[in-house]
């Protein structure tokens, strides 16, 4: 496969796909010193859709008890990981002179929201609850009249978008369309935000493909899913170029990947006690 050379500078883009550039506040306001990452981070602290995760199980639904943790608890956890990831690798990425010191403090803002936001897509019972909306749709385009009627005026990748229904596209969808009555590019975040939470920067019919297919076709991970719904695929290609991650993952979503291993996997042990004690 052939190497792909990426932009720090893009990589890193603070542009806001609304109105095209970026909002850096290191650069356009003197008083406030945050960058275009903690600015992200601000807008998705306070909202509903974070405050939502609540009331999603981590591994034990419908827990009494106030330790075990809940999908909010856990994403706090990944974005208190991510940012100590981010701190260290982009200093010794400027160390070794393959960051721009004028970066400092953005990859770990960046990895702190990406963390934050992770699984806002996810529905009710996680996995389970994505199993039942695929299985609800398959079913009702092939055996219900009305469905029948529908899938037909539906292009293959938005039938797809339906019959595979992902939590990672639906956060997209979420962050860049749903969660802002006020703006109809949500919370108009930055495109190197957007573009970290595509793990699987691939359309329902581009993705969705089994490890077998992968193999035989050479094709990595981010081919297993899809990242991104029919609806919202102008401002996925939107992404893409103001990242210029063409057609591979932001670097970031993987420290994000390593981040919430990290956190799921000693919490579900400490959890698991707690539930057998």
């Amino acid at each position: 496969m052939k190497k792909t050379k990426m932009n720090c500078d893009s990589l890193l883009s603070g542009i806001r796909l609304r109105d095209g550039k970026s909002k850096d506040r290191t650069l356009h306001n003197e008083y406030d010193l945050r960058n275009d990452f903690d600015d992200d981070y601000a807008r998705l602290i306070f909202s509903s859709a974070v405050r939502r995760l609540q009331d999603k199980a981590q591994v034990f639904p419908l827990d009494s008890s106030d330790f075990v943790r809940t999908r909010l608890t856990h994403s706090h956890e990944v974005s208190t990981l991510g940012r100590s990831l981010g701190i260290s690798i982009e200093e010794n990425l400027i160390k070794d002179k393959k960051l721009n010191a004028r970066h400092k403090g953005k990859l770990s803002a960046l990895l702190a929201v990406v963390g934050l936001i992770h699984d806002l897509g996810n529905p009710p019972y996680g996995h389970f609850g994505e199993a039942a909306i695929q299985r609800y749709f398959s079913n009702w385009f092939t055996n219900n009249t009305k469905g029948k009627v529908v899938c037909k005026t539906l292009k293959a990748e938005q039938v797809g978008d339906f019959t595979n229904f992902e939590g990672n596209a639906q956060t997209f969808r979420l962050l860049s369309k749903l969660n802002n009555l006020k703006d109809e590019y949500g919370y108009n975040l930055s495109a190197a935000s957007l573009a970290s939470i595509l793990k699987y920067p691939r359309s329902s019919i581009e993705g969705n493909k089994n490890s077998k297919v992968r193999k035989a076709n050479n094709l990595g991970v981010s081919y297993k899913k899809f990242g991104y719904l029919q609806s919202e695929s102008i401002r996925f290609q939107e992404v893409k170029r103001y990242t210029e991650i063409d057609k591979y993952r932001h670097p970031a979503s993987f420290l994000l990947e390593a981040a919430d291993d990290i956190a799921y996997s000693a919490a579900d042990i400490e959890d698991g006690c707690k539930k057998m004690s």
